[in-house]
Formats: structure tokens, C-alpha cells, sequence
């Protein structure tokens, strides 16, 4: 896991690594989203002395970015960024609590905390929210749903069958922002993305042991 933060909004974008090796393309990528969704460009970077943040020196010395290095064995130097990974682990891991979800639904749980973290008001931003002083617009909280609760998605555009059902029981898992549509999981582990859904927010399928979900990720 990797994650930028901007240091006067305070908002927080995550990408999710298989290795380390990735971080640098992952910044590159991250490098071109500030500048065209938000016109600023990016004039400095702080990183401990890790190789991978290392071998950006190159890419940052070409584009005039300032790489600043915590001194070695001083992580305090990087305690902002320490302290906010914290918060974004502590939050992941209290959504699988609550929805007793197990520690492989790890990523979309810390995306989802991402997102919510983004969007609550902060002390120290004077009580304003990360995505409204970085967007200069209000988020919508209509859209948010408790995590790993039951929903029911419209299967229709997924099913092969005439007589298949329109919906089912899923779990749901966050929010896929690149369809603006919510992420959920059918019993048989099918990952579906739909924008029609109904939430039954005070049940979570995982709790119930007779319920399928239970059979099949046990």
C-alpha cells in the first residue's frame, strides 16, 4: 500500500502496490492526476530513504520536484505521514470489525477509509473537509453506505439467463469511482459494479452462518 497526501488540504489519495518496485510508475501516474484534475503541480516530495522512493531521484530531479529525505533512523522526521497511515489502518480494520469481515477484504476497506477520511472534517484544517478545500465543492453523503452491509444490486445486465433472478443478496464492498456505481459481491465471489442498488444497512451477510456468504468464504 502507498499513499500521497497533500500537505495544505490534507487530502489522501491511495494505490494499492502488489510490490515496491511499483511505487515509482504509481507516482508518475499520480503526478499527471493533480496536474489535470487539479492544475497544481507538485513541488515537493518527502520520503523516508527507502529504495524504492530512491530510485524516483531521476524522475524528480527532471521535472524540478524537490525529493526531501527524513534523516536516517529519525522516523519522526515523517511523523504526519506515519500518523496517517495509522489512521487509515486503525479505520480499515474497524470496518472488517464491524461488518465481521476477515483481513482479506483488507484493500477495499482502507479505500473506503480513504474515501470517508476525505470527506469528514478536520481540526486541523479548522474544521473543513479535505475534498472541499482541495475541490472548493461540498461532498454528497447520500451516497454512502455502512460497509460490508447486504445489498441488492441490479443483476439484470449480468445475467445469462432469461429466467434468472433480477437480484440477490450481496455484500457490499465500496465504491468503484471510475463507474460512479457501488462495488458488490455476489455468494459465489462475483464482483459486480452497479449504480441501482438497495441497502439493507442493519444486516451483514458474513454474521449470519446459515447464510451462503458464510459457506463460501469459510
Amino acid at each position: 500500500m502507498s499513499f500521497f497526501l497533500n500537505a495544505f488540504t490534507k487530502f489522501t489519495w491511495i494505490y494499492v502496490l502488489h510490490t515496491k518496485s511499483q511505487v515509482s510508475h504509481a507516482f508518475k501516474k499520480f503526478k499527471v492526476l493533480i496536474k489535470n484534475q487539479t492544475g497544481h503541480k507538485i513541488c515537493n516530495l518527502q520520503t523516508d530513504n527507502a529504495r524504492e522512493f530512491l530510485a524516483l531521484t531521476p524522475f524528480l530531479q527532471q521535472h524540478g520536484i524537490h525529493h526531501r529525505l527524513t534523516c536516517p533512523y529519525t522516523h519522526q522526521q515523517n511523523g504526519y505521514v506515519e500518523r496517517k497511515h495509522r489512521h487509515i489502518v486503525d479505520m480499515g480494520l474497524a470496518l472488517l470489525a464491524h461488518a465481521n469481515l476477515p483481513l482479506k477484504f483488507w484493500v477495499e476497506a482502507f479505500i473506503s477509509s480513504v474515501h470517508i477520511i476525505n470527506v469528514l472534517p478536520s481540526p486541523i484544517i479548522q474544521g473543513d473537509m479535505p475534498h472541499h478545500k482541495l475541490f472548493h465543492t461540498t461532498p454528497n453523503y447520500a451516497h454512502f453506505k455502512v460497509f460490508g452491509c447486504a445489498c441488492y444490486p441490479n443483476l439484470r445486465p449480468y445475467n445469462t439467463r432469461k429466467f434468472a433472478f433480477r437480484s440477490q443478496c450481496c455484500l457490499f464492498l465500496g465504491y468503484n469511482f471510475h463507474h460512479a456505481g457501488y462495488i458488490c459481491l455476489t455468494a459465489n465471489g462475483k464482483t459486480v459494479i452497479s449504480r441501482n442498488v438497495i441497502f439493507n444497512e442493519t444486516h451483514f451477510p458474513y454474521n449470519a452462518q446459515t447464510h451462503p456468504f458464510f459457506c463460501f468464504f469459510r
